[in-house]
């Protein structure tokens, strides 16, 4: 039997850390980050380093800040995963996201932040997009913060794949199927 065990990755658009992906690595065969793209080979590892050191010195302003330096730190380590990471997402597509996938990102913002006052209505990115030293393929992008936990949702219903969260804090929003309560008959 040649089966694999795969997973869609909910919490973030590429691990935090390599304790988790060393967690991970020893339950699953493969883990899906849907939606991101991060490329292969083409990079200028260097100039990556570089550009990397660069957007830190600038400061960390908002989670997206986050995520990108995230996505470009395991750029340099693409090369070594690509028989573990599956990266669904495309060059030059920033955001591309599951149908259904921002209704959800806005039920997720409510889970975390609370409902919106009267008379508010929040938005947020739906997705990051950077071009990186080295060929014309050279770039990293994926949805947001907000809007990736939605879309690895959707995509891991949609492709019967476990849904794997490291982050206790990350809450999970329903896909819209409610259980129905069975009270035993006395």
């Amino acid at each position: 039997m040649n089966e694999l065990f795969e997973a869609a990755y909910y919490s973030h658009p590429v691990p935090r850390s390599l304790a988790s992906l060393t967690l991970l690595a020893l339950v699953f065969d493969k883990l899906h980050f849907p939606g991101v793209y991060i490329p292969e080979s083409g990079i200028d590892e260097v100039e990556i380093r570089k550009e990397i050191d660069r957007i830190k010195k600038l400061g960390i302003r908002e989670a997206d800040d986050v995520v990108l330096l995230n996505s470009m730190e395991w750029v340099l380590q693409a090369k070594h995963l690509r028989d573990f990471f599956i990266f669904t997402g495309k060059y030059g597509h920033p955001g591309t996201l599951q149908p259904g996938a921002e209704e959800l990102a806005k039920e997720l913002e409510e889970l975390i932040y609370g409902p919106p006052p009267p008379n508010f209505f929040p938005i947020f990115h739906l997705g990051f997009s950077k071009d990186l030293p080295g060929d014309k393929e050279a770039s990293v992008n994926g949805p947001s913060w907000l809007t990736y936990p939605a879309n690895a949702l959707v995509y891991s219903a949609n492709h019967g794949l476990v849904l794997v969260n490291d982050n206790p804090g990350m809450p999970v929003p329903s896909l819209g199927v409610q259980q129905q309560r069975t009270t035993p008959k006395s």
